[in-house]
């Protein structure tokens, strides 16, 4: 039941910051992918870990590993180079694993739980199948065209906001991705991929505070979402 943990990390950020890319955005004295490893790398006992990552940050995210409490992981974390991109990320950090399941997970999603990546894991190998975390939409939804007019309102139940982490048999992810080049398909994100297989997909309820840190306009409650959804991590209570 070997399981890779993948994370790309190649982005180039462009609205979040002119100067610092959003995942090595300073939060708590730490960058974002700080805090990503150390939630994800703390919640599972990963085969392999593999971040996809940008040449020109190697050293960086190099001295993000050799801290000391990512350091006793740092034996099985693989540093790809990542593409142009975030689904050539993927596919090349895919390209160096070898396990049978894999998980994948935003750099940039530093407040997903303990329960929603250990969920996902439990599901999808027992089911042998898919699984993607997000949530049910809690607000009303319209459609719109191409002019930004209201078209209808949308029934809020059948619409999923989808996030990271997302769970897959790693040939399957394989035959998708190579599926999306061939046919020149662009996908956001890995599960986009993998419904051109027309496989089935399952789903856990992750919540609205796994956000994906992406604009300017996120930094300013950054900090105190720290205070809440990390605050295991910095008081030492992981595991308890």
């Amino acid at each position: 039941m070997s399981i890779a943990l993948i994370i790309p990390s190649a982005g180039i950020g462009s609205r979040f910051s002119d100067t610092v890319k959003k995942q090595y955005f300073m939060l708590k004295d730490k960058p974002v992918l700080y805090w990503t490893l150390k939630r994800l790398l703390t919640s599972y006992s990963f085969d392999e870990t593999v971040i996809g990552v940008s040449k020109d940050d190697y050293k960086l995210v190099e001295s993000i590993l050799s801290m000391s409490d990512i350091k006793s992981f740092s034996n099985n974390i693989k540093l790809v180079e990542g593409g142009k991109t975030r689904a050539e990320t993927v596919n090349n950090c895919i390209d160096v694993t070898d396990t049978k399941y894999l998980l994948i997970h935003d750099a940039v999603r530093p407040f997903v739980t303990d329960k929603v990546i250990t969920d996902i894991i439990h599901k999808g190998i027992a089911e042998e199948e898919a699984v993607i975390a997000g949530y049910t939409s809690r607000d009303t939804v319209k459609k719109i065209n191409g002019k930004g007019e209201i078209v209808k309102t949308v029934d809020r139940n059948k619409i999923f906001i989808v996030q990271t982490p997302q769970f897959f048999l790693r040939d399957k992810l394989v035959k998708a991705y190579k599926l999306s080049f061939k046919k020149d398909i662009a996908v956001t994100d890995d599960s986009s991929a993998y419904e051109l297989l027309d496989e089935d997909i399952l789903s856990v309820q992750s919540d609205i505070s796994n956000i994906k840190i992406t604009t300017t306009s996120d930094q300013r409650f950054l900090e105190s979402f720290a205070d809440v959804y990390l605050s295991d991590i910095l008081e030492g209570n992981l595991g308890d």
